[in-house]
């Protein structure tokens, strides 16, 4: 109340001394100046004595001497700093991977080129130094950078572990029998000069799966095996994320269904005599588990076909996969129901001819999606 009255009595003062004729109501006679500073400034002064002082203008001796009590003595260390050294000298843990692994260095096979690796596209891509994009044949990492999907569990750490490997290193190519894919990237299987078989050592890492495309199959057993091996150590997309939201991914081979059906197939293995001859004309490839495919082949009239149809439960016992003679073109043909339970992958398709105790064997794949 009192500052109240201090502040009023002041304002009065000042509004006074600019025209003294306002308070003549107030002191019921005509005022001047002189009057005004006696009245409003002896108020003033009288409540600016009167006003308590704040705490601040207070000396607090009590807590000065307290902060001077807890100062540390010249054999003390402050607490603070007793505190960082504990926290810095703690041991830190190296955060653990479970199924971690070094792969093994292989003999460099023959037929290879060395070239510069000067960037890594992704797991399964690089780029070398004539500008081309090569393509890691047989398999398949988690999508990075995929212009349509969102970066998949494990596409990052695939992407950081080829790096690692190649970028700025160079690389040993080695070609099976497809030059290009159909986006025009290089097939090759990629070494480091170090001797690891890249393409392998993701499979095994647990960072790619297996994904077979005939007829670049050379390495298909290899990748199956290191698969089965990763997953039961658990590494990598294996300890549990799916990057490819399967609730299992399966470890046979898979593979990609290429843009256009294919008709004719690509001979693996052929085993023949000089005078017997066998052509596969065509495949059902690729074609759908539940639907009926259809191989012909050509031969000499009147030889003896028979054909065998392998999955990972062996040979197919499909009505239609009888033995047959060729008709008087040399024509014959076979067609059989794929199970509706049939893995999608690449399947083998063993055709056998003989005629006059010659024998030619033809081994080719067709590919169920």
């Amino acid at each position: 109340m009192i500052p109240f009255i201090g502040l009023t009595s002041f304002i009065c003062l000042i509004f006074g001394m600019i025209r003294p004729d306002i308070f003549n109501w107030l002191l019921k006679e005509r005022t001047n100046r002189i009057t005004i500073a006696l009245v409003f400034g002896s108020i003033f002064l009288v409540a600016l004595l009167l006003t308590p002082p704040t705490q601040s203008d207070i000396p607090i001796e009590s807590d000065v001497s307290t902060e001077a009590s807890n100062l540390p003595t010249p054999d003390e260390e402050p607490a603070s700093v007793q505190d960082e050294s504990v926290v810095s000298d703690a041991p830190v843990e190296e955060p653990h991977v479970d199924g971690d692994f070094t792969p093994d260095p292989v003999e460099l096979p023959e037929g290879g080129t060395w070239i510069l690796c000067t960037r890594v596209i992704d797991g399964d891509t690089i780029e070398i130094e004539d500008g081309s994009h090569v393509r890691f044949i047989g398999i398949d990492t988690p999508e990075t950078v995929h212009p349509s999907e969102p970066i998949q569990p494990f596409g990052p750490e695939a992407s950081e572990y080829t790096h690692d490997l190649l970028e700025g290193q160079n690389v040993y190519l080695v070609t099976d029998v497809s030059e290009t894919d159909q986006y025009g990237r290089l097939l090759r299987y990629v070494y480091t000069e170090d001797g690891i078989f890249v393409n392998l050592a993701l499979v095994q890492a647990g960072l790619a799966r297996v994904t077979t495309y005939p007829p670049d199959v050379a390495h298909v057993d290899e990748y199956v095996a290191a698969q089965e091996e990763a997953r039961e150590n658990s590494r990598g997309f294996w300890a549990g994320d799916d990057p490819w939201g399967e609730e299992e991914i399966s470890i046979l081979p898979v593979v990609e269904t290429p843009p256009e059906v294919q008709e004719t197939p690509v001979e693996t293995q052929v085993e023949a005599s000089p005078d017997l001859f066998l052509d596969i004309i065509s495949v059902s490839s690729p074609i759908r588990h539940g639907r009926d495919a259809t191989l012909v082949a050509n031969t000499l009239p009147g030889a003896t076909c028979s054909i065998a149809v392998y999955y990972s439960s062996g040979a197919s016992s499909a009505q239609g996969l009888i033995t047959k003679q060729a008709n008087s073109n040399g024509s014959v043909s076979w067609t059989w129901r794929v199970g509706s339970r049939t893995t999608p992958g690449s399947w083998r398709i063993v055709v056998t001819a003989s005629l006059n105790g010659e024998t030619v064997r033809v081994t080719t794949y067709f590919q169920v999606t």
